[in-house]
């Protein structure tokens, strides 16, 4: 072995044969970890209200997505007597998946099965750090090489506890990677439920003027509450000169094929259903790796998925690279003239996606699709020449374009931090510590 293979300046080679970075330690979990509480068992009868239950399906990309699953208060104690963590202790799911992790969230909830809570020794680990070292990719290949099981593919409390975190021993740098990558974290979500007030925003004001019909009249009263003349309908009374028609009568459906693996070197800018529940985040690929034909999708365009409508994932698209492409369960909505926000806040609605959810078919529940023609077909009050539709996308179209650029730096920090990541928890790049 030559000199430059037995050194590597700034780290030292291990009883094992791997490269540890001076002043880091490599140990058992069960050693740094001072609690691993296992929730495992039957579940407590799920209910429609009471103590949100966090169920490891939630668990996803560092957070914890928002739950539709309850427990009642009764069953709260005897469920959860293993152990009730504390907020900021690590949540790591055990099986379908492995390897998710996020934080403990602030509030009363229960863990369903699946799940594993884990709390530094705050003595010798961190839990940001602690967080992030699962997140990284040598951890997940060491979870992943203790996984075992025949039919779901999990891992054992107990071999969870043998595996070794790679760590600063001590704390306080321990600390500071978890600040760099929470800081990160941090603007990430800011921009997160920015984006959420935004979206509200915009569904709030549709409400009123569209389902409502508390729209300003000459006077700039509401509508409705003012006394404005309504008329009988298909879809109950509507305001007077209006009508009722569908998104097709402002929109496009835009189908322009695309064969990437017709161009296996240029990259392409893919939205997919995995891009959008992984955050809403697209995410670049070579011709080569794409493997079956996809839609162009346009500027100013609207993505709305006709697979499992009941979980709607619409997608609003305003600014694009070049060769940008979705999936073709994605259908491609184009607003024409000055109504971008108000197709996109219309096909939002739940009012929109229980009549699209109606209308699907297919041969189980986890794989129900609707018709490209139903997204265009769905009844709509409009008003006449679109005046107030275009009215609101004027209003609104500032707060979508800022929606739109939230996503844009969403994806800047997040690819950022992916790229930080592994080379923290490594040791590759060092942070100082102040003393």
């Amino acid at each position: 072995m030559s000199i430059t293979e037995e050194t590597r300046e700034g780290f030292y080679l291990s009883e094992d044969g791997e490269w540890i970075p001076n002043g880091w330690l490599n140990l058992p979990l069960n050693q740094v970890v001072s609690d691993f509480i296992d929730y495992r068992g039957k579940t407590p009868t799920k209910t429609t209200s009471g103590i949100p239950l966090i169920t490891a399906k939630v668990v996803k990309n560092g957070r914890i997505y928002p739950t539709q699953e309850y427990i009642a208060d009764d069953d709260y104690d005897t469920w959860m007597r293993r152990g009730i963590p504390n907020e900021k202790d690590v949540i790591l799911t055990t099986e379908a998946p492995l390897g998710e992790v996020a934080f403990i969230p602030e509030g009363k909830i229960a863990l369903a099965q699946r799940i594993i809570t884990l709390r530094g020794d705050e003595d010798k680990l961190d839990n940001g750090f602690l967080k992030y070292s699962l997140q990284s990719p040598l951890m997940q290949s060491r979870l992943v090489a203790r996984e075992s099981g025949s039919t779901v593919s999990g891992i054992k409390s107990s071999e969870l506890k043998v595996t070794n975190i790679l760590h600063p021993s001590g704390v306080k740098e321990q600390k500071s990677i978890a600040d760099v990558l929470g800081s990160l974290d941090d603007k990430i979500e800011l921009l997160r439920e920015q984006n959420e007030t935004l979206e509200a925003l915009a569904q709030t004001l549709f409400k009123r003027w569209f389902i409502d019909f508390n729209f300003p009249d000459e006077n700039g009263n509401p509508y409705k509450d003012s006394g404005g003349k309504m008329i009988p309908s298909e879809l109950g009374e509507i305001p007077e000169g209006w009508n009722v028609s569908n998104i097709s009568e402002c929109s496009e459906h835009i189908k322009i094929s695309v064969k990437p693996d017709k161009h296996p070197t240029l990259t392409y800018n893919h939205y997919s259903l995995p891009a959008f529940d992984n955050g809403m985040l697209p995410v670049n690929e070579h011709g080569s790796e794409i493997k079956s034909n996809k839609y162009e999708v346009l500027p100013n365009s609207i993505l709305v998925s006709k697979l499992n409508p009941g979980t709607p994932r619409i997608w609003q698209i305003q600014l694009v690279p070049e060769n940008s492409i979705c999936s073709t369960e994605f259908q491609v909505v184009k607003p024409r003239g000055e109504t971008f926000s108000y197709v996109y806040s219309a096909v939002k609605t739940p009012a929109y996606t229980r009549e699209l959810s109606g209308r699907a078919g297919g041969t189980s529940s986890s794989h129900q699709r609707v018709s490209p023609t139903d997204i265009f077909d769905i009844p709509l009050a409009m008003s006449e020449n679109l005046e107030f539709e275009e009215q609101f996308s004027l209003i609104m179209g500032v707060s979508l374009e800022k929606i739109d650029h939230n996503r844009s730096k969403i994806q800047n920090l997040t690819n950022l931090r992916d790229t930080l990541l592994p080379k923290l928890m490594k040791g590759d790049i060092r942070v100082p510590v102040d003393v």
